[in-house]
């Protein structure tokens, strides 16, 4: 079963500075790609599965196209870096995001637990820029 979140009530300014905040009671949670007709009007879709997760990298939960107002696409997988689904949204000019900032604040997080010794959020970005600039 594919569970794609949907996001409600961002702007998208939000979403072209990669700023996309959540108001936990405008979260839609469709149980199927069928069902993409009940959020038409959302504005922000997340895929929290591991659909199109490397190494089946052709397949998508959800069409973006089919959410005709939507203004931002996060899809949390990080391998590969950009997606069928972002490379979709990518082309009906969506603004798109993958997971990997967020993998990199869970890693700062964990090690800050593990060895007791706070790092400086601004490490953060460094090491995303670091791990996302191709070579």
């Amino acid at each position: 079963m594919i569970f794609p979140f949907v996001f409600d009530k961002n702007t998208k300014e939000e979403a072209s500075h990669g700023q996309i905040h959540c108001d936990y009671q405008n979260i839609l949670q469709a149980a199927h790609p069928s069902h993409a007709h009940l959020h038409r009007d959302c504005t922000y879709l997340v895929n929290a599965t591991p659909v199109g997760m490397y190494p089946d990298t052709d397949v998508m939960p959800l069409e973006p196209g089919r959410l005709p107002g939507c203004l931002g696409v996060l899809d949390l997988i990080y391998n590969p870096p950009v997606t069928k689904l972002m490379r979709r949204a990518d082309a009906l000019n969506i603004p798109s995001f993958n997971g990997l900032y967020m993998l990199v604040a869970q890693a700062k997080k964990s090690s800050e637990l593990f060895t007791g010794s706070e790092i400086p959020d601004s490490r953060i970005r460094e090491i995303y820029l670091q791990m996302n600039t191709p070579e």
